[in-house]
């Protein structure tokens, strides 16, 4: 990730729902849960919530419905103020901004494009329901916009495969909390909670998983390396029939070190 500072910038971001969630927020203690905060009659939207959003990255947000998803994109602009915490965005503090220099972040800074559940008028029922099938294609484009455009984006889906094929982070959100905060390939290689674990143990890691997770910096392989953007799953046939235990790793012809093959043909045949 870049050294530079981020985009977004959030750090213990509390959104509370309820009578007097400031009051109430003062009274929260590290030991209470969603459901202790729930039953003193407030819900917590965002639940002390850091995290950071780099130029140009792609993070992508995701949990069930009710996790907190909306409500955080929401506070990132200020639709909602928060709680506790702060938001900045390229420094500026997003609670303090007066209503005119609002108003211009939104305009010139930061757009929010709001999903929605109604059906397309000049489409028929069939061409409606067939519409989702051509998602691929939008994921297509949007990537392609992403790479011309180089913006700082964050995408909400309900979709595990969808994240997986834009994202260069995701953060899985549950009762209003980051759960994890990772790339593709650690969230599948290293679930940090049994709830991750769960959300993520029908995804095909051989898929997911690529040479430079796997490339141990201090090893070092003979032969023709393969490219650290290579996944598992596109050195099938290489890992099935080659022999050699170390095979040297490559990001745009300089080594990165080299990857152990029994470890990424276990990822490949789903040994655990």
């Amino acid at each position: 990730m870049s050294d530079e500072a981020p985009v977004i910038s959030c750090r213990n971001v509390w959104k509370l729902f309820g009578a007097d969630p400031h009051a109430f927020l003062k009274k929260i203690t590290p030991d209470m849960s969603y459901e202790d905060i729930r039953q003193q009659g407030y819900i917590a939207g965002v639940k002390d919530v850091s995290i950071d959003v780099h130029k140009g990255e792609m993070l992508v947000v995701m949990g069930l419905s009710g996790s907190g998803k909306s409500t955080l994109v929401r506070c990132f602009s200020r639709l909602h103020d928060i709680t506790g915490g702060t938001i900045e965005v390229e420094g500026q503090d997003v609670m303090a901004l007066p209503e005119k220099e609002l108003i211009e972040l939104r305009r010139s800074k930061m757009g929010m494009v709001f999903q929605s559940f109604g059906l397309l008028p000049h489409r028929t029922v069939l061409e409606n329901v067939a519409f989702p099938l051509i998602r691929k294609e939008m994921q297509d484009e949007f990537l392609r916009l992403q790479q011309l455009l180089n913006k700082t984006i964050v995408f909400i889906t309900h979709d595990f495969d969808e994240a997986l094929r834009l994202a260069d982070r995701i953060a899985i959100m549950k009762d209003g909390a980051v759960e994890q905060c990772d790339t593709p390939d650690q969230i599948v290689l290293h679930p940090a909670t049994e709830y991750v674990r769960k959300f993520t143990e029908e995804i095909d890691k051989a898929r997911v998983v690529h040479a430079s997770v796997l490339a141990d910096p201090k090893a070092k392989g003979k032969g023709d390396p393969v490219d650290a953007g290579t996944t598992v799953q596109g050195m099938a046939q290489l890992l099935v029939n080659d022999s050699r235990k170390l095979i040297p790793v490559e990001k745009d012809g300089v080594s990165v070190g080299a990857m152990n093959r029994q470890a990424a043909l276990d990822i490949l045949l789903g040994v655990e």
